[in-house]
């Protein structure tokens, strides 16, 4: 699966596994949002919490082996060892992970209508 011939259906799945893939892991905070209609970046942003760096890392790991077993390698990563937040792109999907402390500080939720979100759970 590519990202240049991914129908909407397969978009939908790939962001559904991530999450999958969080909750299985035991992401906190999980929300999902869809913003196809809303910008060109990318169709699903997929917000959660790590409670711990090792824990972020797991995650972020867990998720890039998902969607290369799916055949999609991500665009790029942002973020260290030993970072508290974590990007990842991949195209149609943009994952931030990330310590509950960054995410009180950059409250990125502040900057998606709540209208947007299609998957909220995960401890809080």
């Amino acid at each position: 699966m590519s990202e240049e011939n991914i129908s909407l259906e397969e978009v939908a799945e790939v962001a559904r596994e991530c999450v999958k893939v969080c909750e299985e892991k035991k992401a906190a905070g999980i929300v999902l949002y869809d913003v196809q209609e809303n910008t060109i970046l990318a169709d699903y942003y997929l917000v959660c919490c790590g409670l711990s760096l090792p824990h972020i890392r797991a995650l972020a790991e867990s998720i890039r082996r998902t969607l290369l077993d799916k055949g999609m390698k991500s665009r790029g990563m942002d973020g260290t060892v030993d970072s508290q937040w974590v990007v990842l792109d991949y195209g149609i999907l943009i994952v931030h992970i990330m310590t509950p402390e960054m995410r009180r500080r950059y409250m990125l939720e502040a900057l998606y209508d709540k209208r947007l979100v299609v998957y909220e759970g995960g401890e809080p």
